[in-house]
């Protein structure tokens, strides 16, 4: 926790915990906002597979950040925190209580430190280079490029991350320096609330449920309609299951592998969250599997009324 009375509330942790809707029931009590921190959920048209928020879960309450860039646009951290820092801004300036709500920890340092972001220019010539070795070797031999020149680096972004590891390639090239790893400490005092399970097993079956769920709202034919407008583009080679269906879709696989090999994606991406997430500092972690969601939201807003 922030030695400083909050002026944020952030609600992180892995997917499938159930942020979206304690997030809103924060925001309601507080008479506030919520700031989307999901690098999925910033594209136009992914609907289903992101699990984009219905209008039950955000409870009336304001909800920004979502589907803000078309599916084709390579959207960095760095364009995430250039988009929301003036909401944050304004919210904190009308003396609301920003909540931070979302999985995505690298949009979320972006926005709380800013100042960690390497200043290193893009670099078009060299990112036409490397785009072309992405598209000899794959992601995987990308990676393993990264993971040659950046072992700790490499081991922070999953392969399928493609932005991130050109961007840490390309930092690489610049400074002729692995990625710097800096301590997070937030530059505005911010109440960390993380969610997730008890019982690993609980979460792991809430995973498999929420896909098949999924699946039955048309999951797979959303991706179907994208593909054909856009082809394999940026959003759909990036999201949670979109590249496996994609594969069903051109017959290179069959529903029920692609279905297994999603669940294993996001079962080892809900991993890496939390690695990531306890680097956060003072975070106070809540149990979903043994609170509901009243009881989370109630507490919270007690806790951030006499911390301020």
């Amino acid at each position: 926790m922030a030695k400083n009375k909050p002026n944020i509330i952030a609600i992180i942790g892995p997917t499938a915990t159930g942020k979206t809707r304690i997030g809103a029931g924060i925001a309601k009590r507080l008479q506030s906002e919520v700031i989307s921190v999901d690098s999925q959920v910033v594209y136009q048209e992914l609907a289903i597979g992101v699990a984009i928020p219905t209008a039950d879960e955000m409870m009336g309450i304001p909800h920004h950040m979502i589907g803000v860039v078309p599916p084709t646009e390579n959207f960095s951290a760095g364009n995430y925190a250039a988009m929301a820092m003036p909401i944050l801004n304004r919210l904190l300036e009308e003396n609301k209580t920003p909540i931070l709500v979302g999985g995505t920890g690298f949009y979320l340092r972006a926005l709380l430190q800013p100042e960690h972001l390497p200043h290193v220019p893009v670099d078009p010539a060299f990112r036409d280079h490397v785009k072309k070795q992405l598209q000899a070797k794959g992601p995987e031999g990308l990676h393993q490029l990264l993971q040659e020149k950046d072992p700790a680096r490499a081991g922070d972004i999953h392969p399928n991350d493609t932005v991130r590891v050109i961007r840490a390639l390309e930092i690489i090239e610049q400074t002729g320096e692995k990625v710097p790893k800096t301590r997070f400490e937030p530059e505005f005092p911010t109440m960390a609330i993380g969610l997730t399970y008890a019982n690993r097993d609980k979460h792991v079956e809430k995973i498999a449920n929420r896909l098949h769920q999924m699946l039955d709202e048309g999951f797979l034919e959303e991706v179907a309609t994208l593909y054909e407008k856009y082809g394999n583009c940026f959003a759909l080679q990036n999201a949670h299951g979109y590249p496996e269906l994609i594969e069903v879709i051109q017959g290179k696989r069959t529903l029920e592998s692609a279905i297994t090999q999603i669940e294993i994606n996001i079962r080892q991406y809900s991993k890496r969250q939390m690695t990531w997430f306890r680097r956060f500092p003072g975070i106070e972690w809540y149990f979903v599997d043994e609170m509901s969601v009243d009881e989370v939201i109630t507490d919270v807003v007690e806790r951030f009324v006499c911390a301020s």
